[in-house]
């Protein structure tokens, strides 16, 4: 009789279980990946941002510098151009519109933003000789002479206030003006020494 040996046969118990944890952990190291990736795009997009307005500021702000530039040098090219037309003769003299007062040809005190003003006039009738040859300047003094001889203020407004004696004596509304020179360039103390001009403007 015949007795059949078996060969004991063992498990691997640690064989199947580690089949299946493998998958797994594919899957928790790829969802870190997907995690940081999505981390990474997103840091990369508010740095992106950033810098557009970074750069849209920069921009807007060397826009408004230019047109500053702009505006700044077409106001010293008029301001030139009428200084020439103006005074560019021979027999063309200017004074500050401190000089006018209630006793003296004008008849009236400069407004006192206005007293820094520049205004010109002309000497042409002082040189005329008259029949007996007389110069215009060497007669009995007229006080008319000088208010006739008043050409133009030299500041910014319009031409037909310009050219008015009487426009150094009224104020000017601070809306419509600018203050060229004001406390923080004299200092408080010295507001007679403020300057307000009127302001033009500019059509594209």
């Amino acid at each position: 009789m015949r007795v059949s040996q078996s060969t004991p046969q063992f498990c691997n118990a640690a064989g199947p279980s580690r089949r299946r944890g493998a998958p797994l952990r594919r899957r928790g190291f790829a969802l870190v990946v997907t995690v940081s990736l999505l981390v990474l795009l997103s840091m990369l997009c508010l740095g992106m941002l950033a810098l557009a307005s970074i750069s849209l500021r920069n921009s807007d702000g060397s826009s408004a510098m230019q047109e500053a530039r702009t505006n700044a040098r077409l106001a010293m090219v008029l301001a030139l151009g009428e200084l020439q037309k103006q005074t560019g003769q021979d027999r063309r003299v200017t004074a500050e519109a401190d000089i006018l007062s209630s006793g003296g040809f004008a008849g009236f005190d400069a407004a006192q933003e206005k007293a820094r003003y520049v205004g010109v006039y002309s000497t042409e009738e002082w040189h005329e000789r008259d029949r007996s040859g007389l110069r215009g300047n060497l007669k009995e003094y007229n006080k008319n002479r000088n208010r006739d001889a008043f050409r133009r203020w030299l500041t910014s407004g319009e031409p037909s206030q310009l050219e008015s004696l009487e426009f150094a004596q009224s104020t000017l509304d601070a809306g419509q003006s600018v203050e060229l020179v004001g406390a923080g360039t004299v200092g408080n103390a010295n507001a007679p020494e403020f300057v307000r001009v009127p302001s033009n403007n500019i059509v594209d």
